[in-house]
């Protein structure tokens, strides 16, 4: 299989008004996504309850990951921007953005998986997250979500992703290639489709348990989890499947061919996710409450025997 991918970023090229529209709209969902999302932060370190739950520290890894997500493919399409007047290896800088973003979606789709998980195990097991024990369990996984991730894909990418940088129409050229379109496939495979399916199952399974305990009083109703495991289903999932077929059928359809909307797709789909996941967690009372105490200045005076429930 010899089909040679090039993804390109192109410096001081195109349609002036096109780049600088769509700077501009990336401008605007990254200062959103970056409101949104050190506000959820500062909503959930400031809530006696929400810090203690082992689903909103999740949560805040997930913010996390779209903050890094979004900072550093806003300093690429800058530096692309205005590569001419700023010192920067922006090779070196795009290399390695296409690398994190691969990380980012595949935490993103670990972090919602754990969470499922997470509210799983309170079902099954409600005093599971009562001692110290158990968030020290909790952490040792973050960290090791982190870690495996980084550990598998990058060596993975190291090996199947070169560097290009040439001199094309008098125009510097930057960016990277995929030799073959095998090696695409097992780097998208590898580094998406095992979390994503632990996405999948996890969330079929918390709607079976919340059917069968929802009697239960302490058992919360799953719809903020729910709705978050269709949005990134649907927006970081989804297109790997697309690109993965079209790397299957060697791309004979005009869509697979233009690396351009792919490239969109893949800037624009994980921001959508970092922008909408903030508002989902309204779905749950205990988060909206939360956040009325952080508007209001009374979140140091929150109780825990407040709680709607610590899942």
């Amino acid at each position: 299989m010899t089909n040679l991918t090039h993804y390109y970023a192109y410096f001081e090229q195109g349609d002036d008004y096109q780049e600088t529209l769509w700077l501009l709209t990336l401008l605007s969902f990254e200062m959103l996504l970056v409101i949104l999302n050190v506000g959820s932060i500062l909503v959930i370190l400031t809530s006696p309850i929400l810090r203690c739950t082992p689903k909103y520290v999740l949560a805040i890894n997930l913010s996390i990951v779209f903050l890094v997500q979004a900072l550093l493919l806003l300093s690429v399409w800058i530096a692309a921007r205005f590569y001419s007047q700023i010192q920067i290896d922006f090779c070196t800088l795009y290399y390695y953005q296409f690398l994190v973003g691969i990380l980012c979606v595949a935490l993103i789709g670990t972090f919602c998986a754990a969470m499922n998980i997470v509210y799983v195990i309170r079902i099954k097991s409600p005093n599971s997250f009562d001692s110290n024990k158990q968030y020290f369990v909790l952490a040792i996984f973050i960290i090791l979500a982190y870690f495996v991730n980084g550990v598998t894909v990058t060596p993975i990418y190291n090996k199947f992703v070169d560097r290009v940088e040439y001199i094309m129409d008098s125009q510097s050229v930057c960016g990277y290639k995929i030799l073959n379109a095998r090696r695409e496939i097992i780097l998208l495979v590898l580094a998406n489709v095992p979390h994503y399916c632990f996405v999948i199952l996890a969330g079929c399974l918390i709607l079976i348990l919340y059917y069968r305990y929802k009697n239960c009083r302490r058992i919360s109703k799953p719809y903020d989890l729910v709705v978050t495991n269709i949005v990134v289903l649907i927006l970081c999932f989804i297109p790997v499947l697309i690109k993965l077929w079209c790397l299957s059928h060697l791309r004979m359809n005009a869509m697979c061919k233009d690396e351009g909307i792919w490239q969109r797709v893949q800037s624009v789909a994980p921001l959508t996710v970092g922008i909408l996941v903030p508002f989902i967690w309204f779905l749950n009372p205990v988060y909206r409450h939360a956040v009325r105490d952080f508007i209001t200045c009374k979140c140091c005076k929150a109780s825990l025997t407040n709680s709607y429930e610590l899942v």
